[in-house]
């Protein structure tokens, strides 16, 4: 068996090639100034967390409602409605009829458009913030207007679709205030339906 003898320093730096002339990983100055130049206005990415801050949570999600509500409008006497996937159908039957309890109720009535998207996205914010799971929202059907489609039901139809903390909602029935209010099913804290 042959003897193994031990590197010296001399034998390390020398490969069958020849001694090695550009260490892969280094990057030279005008690399460097290349890359930091591509870089300058770069900002790392937002790591999501549950402590965003609730008034920029609500200038974000405000930010990104849009106004398209009356592309297909709605009158005063529809029923409007909408679920997201995974929501189970006794919930919904019971947003539907009335039957959950609501935690609290917002009244939009005589706001202007840009009053009434503020004290919604608060409400729902609260909600979320309070764990609370349905809330009434009047919206009215604008039976004294001179528009043929209430604005403000519009409106609440569309940015309660966009919402991403909004898991339903139902036009309410009759003893709630029927079509000129609806009834939202919030998700929880815990994004559990």
């Amino acid at each position: 068996m042959p003897k193994r003898t031990k590197n010296t320093s001399e034998h390390q730096n020398v490969s069958p090639k020849g001694p090695k002339k550009h260490d892969s990983h280094t990057i030279s100055e005008e690399e460097r100034d290349l890359f930091n130049k591509a870089m300058e206005n770069c900002r790392p990415p937002v790591k999501e967390s549950s402590s965003i801050n609730p008034s920029f949570h609500n200038k974000m999600i405000k930010d990104n409602l849009t106004d398209h509500s009356l592309l297909n409008p709605v009158t005063g006497d529809s029923v409007i409605h909408f679920e997201k996937d995974g929501v189970q159908p006794r919930q919904l039957q019971r947003l539907r009829q009335g039957k959950l309890p609501i935690d609290t109720t917002l009244d939009l009535h005589g706001l202007r458009t840009e009053s009434a998207r503020k004290a919604l996205m608060h409400l729902l914010q609260t909600a979320v913030n309070r764990n609370w799971r349905c809330v009434h929202i009047i919206h009215g059907k604008a039976v004294l207007s001179n528009n043929p489609y209430p604005i403000l039901k519009n409106h609440v139809n569309n940015w309660l679709r966009q919402h991403p903390d909004v898991l339903a909602f139902h036009s309410c029935p009759p003893s709630l205030g029927g079509n000129g209010a609806v009834l939202v099913l919030v998700k929880d804290r815990l994004n559990v339906i």
